[in-house]
């Protein structure tokens, strides 16, 4: 796994944590066992882990999402600024382009 996807990993990780271990925990089952989606795979797709987020806590997944943001942000030494009309993947996706 390369840097960028290890840094959003660690902040998916660190962004649930947040809610409580349990909480992290129990979200990681139902991603896994009910959209398919495995713990590993969230990096390699981050729009299906917004998309299940979304499906969870509806638009209440942006607090958790923007946690995230922020969380990748430090972690690759990028600054994080909020920009109009911005949702999450145009953040990850700039974020990957900024560190190459």
């Amino acid at each position: 796994m390369d840097d960028f996807h290890g840094a959003l990993q660690e902040a998916v990780d660190e962004a649930l944590l947040e809610l409580s271990e349990s909480v992290r925990s129990s979200l990681y089952w139902f991603l896994e066992n009910y959209r398919d989606l495995k713990r590993e795979e969230i990096p390699l797709k981050p729009e299906e882990f917004m998309k299940a987020l979304k499906a969870i806590f509806g638009e209440g997944a942006d607090i958790i999402l923007k946690w995230v943001v922020r969380k990748l942000y430090a972690k690759l030494g990028l600054a994080f600024e909020e920009k109009a009309g911005w949702g999450f993947m145009d953040y990850v996706k700039q974020a990957e382009k900024q560190i190459g």
